[in-house]
């Protein structure tokens, strides 16, 4: 009996160290796309850069990592933001999918920032807002929204 003990223990140690060294693997993996998508930021290559945030945001994705998943969903956005001529709308436009894909602790986040979104193009675009009736139905496209349901979502 004395021997099994030890033997318990050793296994016991060894897969610790085999969970340990899977988290710290992973973390590293979040590590490196995230050092590589700032290094191709910061010497102005955002298509580049975009296509690591498509890598980390895949991974993330793949272990079920929120943070992470924010994390390329906000990259996504800034690197839109450099690239596409009507950014707001690209970005919008690919928030509502991402929520729509979206569990739980992922989903309000990316909620909260699509209310950003659109804030910030009702003050770019609030010219036209006072100028529309209000809508019977809501519109898909949030482009031909009036006032009061720009407001309301």
């Amino acid at each position: 009996m004395s021997l099994s003990f030890p033997k318990t223990v050793k296994y016991l140690l060894f897969i610790a160290m085999l969970i340990c060294f899977k988290v710290g693997s992973a973390q590293q993996k979040y590590d490196t796309l995230s050092a590589r998508i700032d290094s191709l930021a910061n010497i102005g290559l955002p298509k580049s850069a975009l296509k690591e945030v498509d890598k980390l945001d895949a991974l993330a994705h793949a272990d079920n990592n929120a943070a992470q998943q924010v994390r390329a969903v906000i990259y996504r956005m800034t690197f839109q933001s450099y690239i596409e001529e009507d950014a707001l709308v690209g970005i919008i436009t690919r928030l509502q999918a991402d929520i729509n894909k979206a569990g739980f602790p992922v989903k309000p986040v990316l909620q909260s920032l699509l209310a950003q979104m659109y804030w910030q193009y009702y003050q770019q675009n609030r010219y036209r807002y006072g100028q529309r009736t209000k809508q019977d139905g809501k519109d898909i496209d949030f482009r031909k929204w009036d006032l009061q349901t720009i407001i309301d979502e």
